[in-house]
């Protein structure tokens, strides 16, 4: 064979060998991790319950800006791998209060549980992969089965070095799960870090697993540690695996079925699209998904509330929608919270000014690229009116937060509330809690008479009638007598 032919014939070969060799490398690590949890057992498992209790830190959610609140979180959910179905109940505990939400999928269709008021809603957000709140993403034999499945994409990247040990860096992208990176034990197999994606860029999910243990032929991690942002975010103080549930019992079906004396609840409204709501001539409700904002048209510009991101977005909707091109002057800063100040960015490059508390000031500036001057800043102290009365606003501590601006606008009688009082369901009225009739006081006591009420994260705009049918409703959060982690 000559020289020019042999060049040829190695020029062709050593793409296939490559390719031939990444593709073992991908085969290798994932039998050498499902070895590791447990081989056979791992693959032929039919369903497992996982019991989870955590310390869950609220950044950037917390009552006061120079705090960091921690909640005390129990999770309990159960899979059936052979039919793709999902039960997952979860207790948050704070202080002296519990929330108990109930979240399930029975193959189909993906439901919402209500039992202080024995209802349930469907909720096409409810999945296989979401049910759970990506609970079951604490368990590191879980990423280990995702690996294993056959419509999970695989990619190895490269091998490190980390903290003594060789790791192998993998990207698994499960079906209907972000993207995950693993971080994998060059000797052993043991999945020893995961990191995934947040909504904010720099703020991403860091899973470390550790003080593995083996139980009924299936290995996993006791411990796990999360982080977000490189800040604690959740850590595990008990666990409990059972890896041998009997996924034809009668009872294991219960898991996926709702009480038969429950009733269908208000169905929800699709806020996909973005939608501009006229409550009077010059009062509008603008936004879609989970970020509404309310603007005042004045004479040559527009007064807003609700600061999530994707505020030009509605600026601009609303100029189309009446056909002018008015800037936005004023952004009223309803509390806090990361995700209400997600849209601070733009309130800046918009060239508007905040209103806003004193002491939130340093978290509006903590979203800004460039710091911008004190006199970009309108603060409320406890009460102020802006547009000779038009809009009047109060300023409101309560759980939720210690500052909330409540804007007030009397001539609509409409007040904005941010996360006070909302319903996404297309009837029927919010469940109640005691924090309304505080709210409900508050702004009485400061001569307020709304009939409506609108909320950041809804664009159905609630009635006094509503807020009262709430109020005479409240009940004491229910812990289900059949679950085994209430408090």
């Amino acid at each position: 064979m000559s020289k020019a032919i042999l060049f040829v014939v190695v020029l062709f070969l050593v793409p296939m060998i490559t390719m031939a060799q990444e593709s073992t490398g991908e085969d290798s690590i994932v039998s050498q991790v499902v070895n590791a949890y447990g081989g056979e057992k791992l693959l032929q498992m039919q369903a497992f319950r996982l019991v989870d209790n955590y310390k869950a830190f609220r950044y950037g959610q917390s009552h006061r800006p120079d705090s960091v609140d921690m909640l005390s979180n129990r999770a309990a959910t159960t899979v059936d791998l052979t039919r793709n179905r999902i039960d997952f109940r979860w207790i948050r505990e704070f202080q002296d209060h519990f929330v108990a939400q109930h979240q399930m999928f029975n193959g189909s269709l993906g439901y919402r549980i209500e039992h202080a008021s024995n209802t349930w809603q469907l909720s096409d957000n409810i999945s296989f992969s979401r049910a759970d709140r990506f609970h079951t993403l604490f368990l590191d034999a879980r990423l280990a089965q995702l690996m294993s499945q056959a419509n999970a994409t695989i990619s190895v990247k490269e091998t490190i070095l980390h903290r003594g040990e060789t790791l192998k860096v993998v990207v698994l992208e499960p079906a209907g799960l972000p993207k995950l990176t693993l971080y994998i034990n060059a000797q052993n197999g043991l999945i020893k870090k995961m990191t995934r994606p947040s909504w904010r860029p720099d703020m991403g999910f860091e899973y470390q697993y550790s003080n593995h243990t083996a139980q009924q032929g299936i290995t996993y991690a006791k411990d796990y540690y999360v982080t977000r942002g490189g800040n604690p975010f959740y850590v595990s103080t008990q666990r409990q695996v059972d890896w041998g549930l009997d996924a034809s019992s009668e009872q294991f079906r219960q898991y996926f079925r709702v009480p038969k004396h429950y009733v269908q609840g208000g169905k929800s409204i699709d806020f996909s699209s973005m939608t501009v709501t006229a409550l009077s001539t010059n009062l509008y409700l603008v936004g879609k998904e989970w970020g509404f904002s309310l603007f005042y048209e004045a004479d040559d510009h527009f007064v807003a509330t609700g600061g999530y991101e994707g505020l030009t977005d509605r600026l601009n909707a609303l100029n189309q929608f009446i056909g002018k091109n008015k800037p936005l002057k004023y952004q009223i800063i309803t509390h806090h919270h990361t995700d209400h100040l997600s849209g601070m960015p733009e309130v800046a490059e918009l060239g508007a000014k905040f209103v806003t508390v004193a002491a939130n000031i340093d978290s509006i500036q903590e979203q800004l690229e460039q710091p911008l001057p004190d006199e970009r800043f309108i603060i409320v102290d406890k009460q102020l009116s802006l547009l000779d009365n038009k809009i009047q606003i109060l300023d409101f501590p309560n759980g939720h937060a210690n500052h909330n601006l409540l804007s007030y606008f009397p001539d609509e009688k409409v007040i904005f509330s941010a996360d006070l009082f909302i319903s996404r369901q297309k009837t029927g009225t919010p469940e109640g809690y005691h924090g309304l009739i505080d709210f409900k006081q508050a702004y009485e006591a400061a001569g307020f008479k709304p009939t409506s009420f609108a909320a950041s994260h809804s664009g159905r705009v609630l009635t006094l009638e509503d807020l009262n049918d709430s109020i005479s409703k409240i009940q004491k959060q229910v812990c289900p007598p059949d679950w085994t982690i209430c408090p």
